[in-house]
């Protein structure tokens, strides 16, 4: 069987379960397609999507599994903790490192979609919270793929389609009705775009983090991975910049920021924690000293109670103030960004 002529890539995380249903439950069975998709989900947790997908569209969902070869008609999900890949021709299923603190990351299956399919190939970011998707898409349109970004109003997490659009990594911005129907006027286009088959081609073979092999790491940066407390390297791709370590685990600016913040907000918790125990234990000194009439001594614990006291509290201020509320998550910027398909290039 032949492997299907267009591979689309959709990644989502918060509020992308409705927009990915919708999709492709408008969408012919008879589209030479096959569709690959990552959605957020808790490591711990196994996800019900391929039966709710079974249930309300045409096309025929399962769990990826490695290896095997690409049809049609088929949505291959994401398993949980695991990346999904395509390379040299087949579905792949891979437990390499964290890529924007995701385990399944979009970035990873985009990239390795670009790799594999090349004009072909089409990638689309639906609703989300940061910006996993868009150096993927980037590593499309570098192919000549076609980069799809859900219209952010429409979103219920606007973000990850924002990033996507404001970067310029998206050359279409849709509803989900009108990316059904993009889906649809693609397939059914008499495209002659070269590399109209996935398969073993002349790009580079990609590592465990669906990254080229030949991939330079940049130049190093003052920061260390989150994940293994490596160097980061900082990498610039067009006008994304990125930081991956040396064992592979890869972030945007706006991860690296969110994951700095929750090292932070640990960090001072456990100062939190261990200035009260010194205030309880200090209290208990000057408590025991009193009792044998140490007075001196009790008075320097009760100094020094009161001092863990106020160092906590002071702790407990920052904390409260970590994560200001930062107002509506739509971008005024992004209204009148919908376009319907025929707009399109």
């Amino acid at each position: 069987m032949a492997v299907p002529r267009h591979i689309i890539a959709i990644g989502g995380s918060a509020g992308a379960l409705d927009p990915l249903i919708e999709i492709l439950a408008k969408v012919s069975p008879n589209l030479d397609m096959a569709y690959f998709v990552v959605i957020h989900f808790p490591s711990n947790r196994t996800s019900i999507l391929p039966a709710l997908l079974n249930r309300t569209t045409r096309l025929r969902a399962v769990y990826a599994k490695d290896g095997e070869k690409i049809e049609r008609g088929h949505v291959y999900v994401a398993r949980s903790d695991r990346h999904l890949i395509v390379n040299d021709g087949r579905v792949g299923v891979i437990n390499g490192p964290k890529e924007n603190a995701s385990r399944p990351s979009i970035d990873v299956l985009f990239r390795s979609v670009a790799q594999a399919a090349g004009r072909r190939a089409m990638g689309v970011v639906l609703s989300g919270l940061l910006d996993d998707g868009t150096a993927g898409l980037l590593s499309i349109a570098k192919q000549g793929g076609r980069t799809v970004a859900q219209e952010p109003q429409e979103a219920l997490f606007a973000e990850m389609p924002r990033n996507a659009i404001i970067t310029g990594k998206a050359g279409s911005v849709l509803s989900a009705s009108a990316i059904a129907a993009y889906l649809e006027e693609v397939g059914n286009a008499q495209d002659t775009r070269s590399n109209g088959a996935v398969g073993k081609n002349a790009r580079p073979d990609l590592d465990t983090n669906g990254m080229p092999d030949d991939e330079p790491f940049g130049v190093p940066s003052p920061f260390v991975c989150p994940e293994c407390q490596g160097t980061l390297w900082q990498l610039r791709d067009d006008t994304l910049e990125r930081y991956r370590c040396r064992v592979g685990h890869a972030y945007s600016e706006q991860t690296l920021w969110e994951q700095k913040s929750e090292s932070l907000e640990a960090a001072l918790w456990a100062a939190a924690r261990a200035l009260k125990e010194q205030a309880d234990l200090s209290e208990r000194i000057a408590e025991n000293a009193r009792s044998q009439s140490k007075n001196f001594l009790a008075k320097r614990f009760e100094q020094k109670h009161r001092a863990a006291q106020e160092a906590e509290a002071t702790v407990r201020d920052v904390l409260l103030g970590l994560r200001p509320n930062e107002g509506p998550d739509i971008d005024p910027a992004m209204k009148g960004q919908v376009q319907e398909p025929s707009q399109r290039a």
